[in-house]
């Protein structure tokens, strides 16, 4: 059997009988598809594809719900280029094909069932998304204005159909992402950094500081030296305490007390059903984030929609969206906790082999905070734990 296919032709198959001493030709068919049609949605009007002019891209549900996600802002960026997210802030944003301005407004103008949206986009829920239309170059400005500066995207919300039966959907989604290798960083070992300490303490580098004040926050390991210096213990008793401090990493304790898996977790309900005239739509979801450094995510939206047509060629629609959202900030990441005298020790201990909480040594030294107030104040001491 001889098989022969070819791109943009159908396939061929031909039973040949053995021997032969004619020759062989072979007609393949062209293959003909209708490609699928795209309408375009401006905000102000709809367009086919072929008849709308500038840059743009066309994000479907289908191509929406296969991201993860509980936010339209975390599953734009990986469906459309020149969409990219900035997370240099507490507020993420994001931008269009880059930035236009240095201290100007560089988000781009949202519209949001035909009207622009000024609110938070955090606060929509992404199983409401019927799609996305972004325009990216100088053709949304001439639609939007000088808004559209920063590019546009169009979100258009799901709604209801007219002589459909009363229908019901419910989805979850669990997302679980493992915590970051912090020992994947090439840095000092505890015993070299205490090594560094030594060498540092034996030229005089931190006589200043001692001399100064108390309250200057040190190392564990200068406060050794200093007390086996001062003769408050001895030398044996500095040096066993200092080879226990060599075995610890600071790496190790951010992973074991400050980080864990993410989850995230969505539930949405949506309802709808529709007469000749009346068409309507409901949807309630509830989100459940846990990040890496135990912040937390809440939200709980209820959005519905109804469309009425009292005549021919008239309808009239109304939205109501309810949000409530609760976050709750986590635990600092690697690279974040200092104290006054620089950067955390590599061998610094969050807890005790009990578990109970390590205070440390953050504004002030530990001597001196133990001292302060000769017992009528408050614990000043700073744990990172609690």
């Amino acid at each position: 059997t001889l098989y022969i296919n070819y791109i943009g032709y159908q396939p061929y198959q031909l039973l040949l009988s053995t021997p032969t001493d004619q020759p062989i030709t072979i007609r393949l068919q062209p293959g003909e598809q209708q490609l699928e049609e795209f309408i375009i949605s401006t905000g102000y009007q709809k367009l086919p594809k072929e008849r709308a002019t500038g840059s743009f891209s066309q994000i479907s549900e289908q191509q929406f719900n296969r991201q993860t996600g509980t936010t339209i802002l975390e599953r734009i960026p990986n469906l459309v280029a020149a969409v990219s997210k900035d997370n240099r802030s507490n507020t993420p944003g994001f931008s269009v094909r880059g930035i236009s301005t240095i201290e100007g407004p560089k988000a781009p103008l949202i519209v949001l069932d035909n009207f622009p949206y000024f609110g938070n986009l955090d606060n929509l829920n992404p199983n409401d998304v019927a799609s996305i239309t972004v325009l990216k170059d100088a053709a949304a400005a001439s639609i939007w204005g000088t808004k559209a500066g920063n590019g546009v995207i169009v979100i258009t919300t799901k709604k209801g159909k007219f002589n459909s039966p009363l229908t019901a959907q419910l989805s979850s989604s669990l997302a679980i992402t493992s915590k970051p290798d912090l020992m994947q960083f090439k840095e000092m070992s505890s015993s070299d950094f205490i090594d560094v300490e030594q060498l540092l303490f034996s030229k005089g580098r931190y006589n200043a500081t001692t001399a100064a004040s108390r309250r200057i926050p040190v190392s564990p390991v200068v406060a050794l030296l200093r007390q086996a210096a001062a003769g408050t213990i001895t030398s044996e008793a500095a040096t066993s305490a200092i080879d226990a401090y060599r075995t610890l990493d600071v790496r190790d304790e951010f992973s074991k007390h400050f980080y864990r898996s993410a989850t995230a977790q969505q539930y949405a309900l949506q309802l709808q059903s529709g007469s000749d005239k009346l068409a309507w739509k409901a949807l309630a979801g509830h989100d459940r984030n846990i990040g890496n450094l135990h912040e937390s995510l809440s939200r709980t939206t209820i959005n519905t929609q109804t469309t009425l047509k009292p005549l021919k060629n008239l309808e009239l629609s109304g939205n109501i969206l309810l949000n409530h959202t609760k976050n709750a900030s986590g635990r600092p990441a690697y690279g974040q906790l200092s104290t006054g005298a620089g950067q955390l020790p590599r061998y610094t201990q969050f807890a005790d082999a009990g578990g109970n909480a390590i205070p440390l040594a953050k504004d002030y030294s530990l001597e001196y905070l133990s001292q302060a107030g000769s017992g009528k104040l408050l614990d000043w001491q700073y744990y990172p734990l609690t």
